[in-house]
């Protein structure tokens, strides 16, 4: 039985190794093929090359334990990469306009949010209150803030621009978060209660926020912004927390059932990303022509990059105002 276990072991790490280097061939290939479009003067496929790269790239991170961690950045790119040099196959489908699912996949995104949450975790803000209160209120005041400001400065000729980040310092913590917090070795607990409660307060905090300091930007109702986040936000997640319950009280049952239910909750965060590469994919689509022809897109860049920066930066050293310990201060 041991020697089985180790055969089946170095087969997959075989396997996974040829994987890697099929990929990280065909990364060369791709890129090689690049330079020639381009200095041969056929740029109709230089897009083709462009896109074969950065897929072959996120592929290969993807398979590979040294570049994991940039795998979900690698998606994300070829997401956009895509409807920017071929927008036609990103906008309609048989008449079906493919920016109408953006929605829908931001629920499926919170639902996998939520399976990744357990009813421990809202429990956990009884186990350390001090803690949870200081991240809640530092992420709802110092983001909002650095928000306004970048608007005020970065985005002040762009009303939609700067709208879209006070409101992005608004919105509660996403999964996503957790998983950079792990990666960066910070309170992985402290970051999963936080963006339980975050998410819990969002329907009230965040149309408030936003029509306090972007109300001079653009119209906020605020009874609808509340009933948006409720209906594409909270009642995902918590149908996500339900089937995490479920599926975990089904798991216990027998050990055949908890491999299927452990390999079901394993399976939600691949289509969770799937579901975010295709609703930014549609969304670039659809604003393709003020990404290229017009100055948003510098604004964006700008604004997200200092937005980011000033915001890590203001809420580490705040919590260590706080004296927190160090892993807590990252988390922030």
């Amino acid at each position: 039985m041991l020697m089985r276990h180790v055969a089946d072991g170095s087969c997959a790490g075989a396997c996974c190794s040829m994987t890697v280097r099929a990929f990280g061939s065909m990364f060369v290939f791709s890129l090689a093929a690049t330079v020639i479009f381009w200095m041969t003067g056929l740029t109709s496929l230089i897009g083709v090359g462009i896109l074969a790269c950065i897929i072959s790239l996120a592929a290969l991170a993807s398979w590979s334990p040294l570049l994991s961690s940039a795998a979900f950045s690698l998606w994300m790119t070829a997401s956009v990469a895509a409807p920017i040099f071929y927008p036609e196959f990103f906008l309609v489908w048989y008449g079906f306009e493919l920016k109408r699912t953006v929605n829908p996949f931001i629920m499926f995104i919170m639902f996998g949010m939520g399976t990744s949450l357990s009813l421990g975790d809202f429990k956990r803000v009884l186990l350390m209150p001090r803690v949870v209160i200081i991240g809640v209120s530092l992420q709802y005041t110092i983001m909002p803030l650095v928000g306004k400001l970048v608007a005020m400065s970065l985005a002040s000729g762009n009303t939609d621009v700067a709208a879209g980040v006070i409101l992005l310092g608004n919105v509660p913590a996403a999964a996503t978060s957790n998983v950079m917090n792990y990666l960066a070795g910070s309170n992985v607990p402290l970051s999963v209660t936080m963006t339980a409660l975050t998410t819990i307060v969002s329907p009230l905090v965040t149309p408030g926020l936003t029509q306090l300091l972007g109300g001079v930007y653009v119209r906020v109702d605020f009874l609808a912004m509340m009933i948006s986040i409720l209906t594409i936000v909270v009642i995902p997640v918590a149908l996500g927390v339900v089937v995490n319950k479920i599926l975990t009280s089904i798991g216990k049952m027998h050990a055949s059932l908890a491999a299927v239910s452990n390999r079901v909750l394993r399976s939600l965060p691949r289509f969770t990303m799937f579901a975010m590469c295709a609703a930014l994919a549609a969304l670039t689509a659809a604003a393709r022509g003020q990404l290229i022809y017009g100055t948003m897109v510098t604004a964006i860049v700008l604004s997200v990059i200092v937005h980011t920066v000033l915001s890590l930066c203001l809420g580490y050293w705040a919590a260590r105002l706080f004296r927190l310990d160090e892993k807590s201060c990252r988390t922030m």
